[in-house]
């Protein structure tokens, strides 16, 4: 398994996108605050899967749009829409991260659905995936 280390997206040249180590470069020891390794990039995509396009004033094209097909049939085309939704958001907003489309998997419920999206970092080898539960609140209007 890689060593536990702070990674966060940086690319190093527009048309070269990875994930490197900060701690080198910001004299960042072992640390009860920080998130680490995998950790960081799970907080990185979660942060990212769960903001509705337009919640962030500073970057108003951040966020998730596959969020609103909530509202869209239980059916396996939608659970391929959301999968893909997520891989292209995340290689958007995350570059040095892949999402596994074959490995993700989106259960649907009645306006509900549950996302565990399965990825891989570039460069360092290693994969992890993330949960996103989302449902609509009954009570708001």
């Amino acid at each position: 398994m890689a060593s536990q280390q702070l990674y966060t997206a940086a690319p190093l040249t527009p048309r070269n996108p990875e994930l490197v180590d900060i701690n080198a470069f910001l004299g960042i020891g072992e640390s009860d605050i920080l998130a680490t390794g995998l950790a960081a990039v799970d907080g990185e995509i979660y942060n990212l899967l769960t903001t509705p396009i337009g919640a962030d004033e500073m970057e108003p094209e951040f966020g998730a749009t596959f969020l609103t097909r909530v509202f869209d049939p239980t059916d396996r085309t939608t659970q391929a829409q959301i999968k893909f939704d997520v891989f292209l958001v995340v290689k958007r907003w995350i570059p040095g991260v892949i999402v596994d489309l074959d490995n993700s998997v989106v259960l649907m419920g009645l306006r509900s659905f549950s996302l565990k999206a399965a990825y891989s970092v570039v460069g360092i080898g290693v994969s992890g995936s993330v949960q996103v539960d989302y449902a609509l609140n009954p009570y708001s209007n």
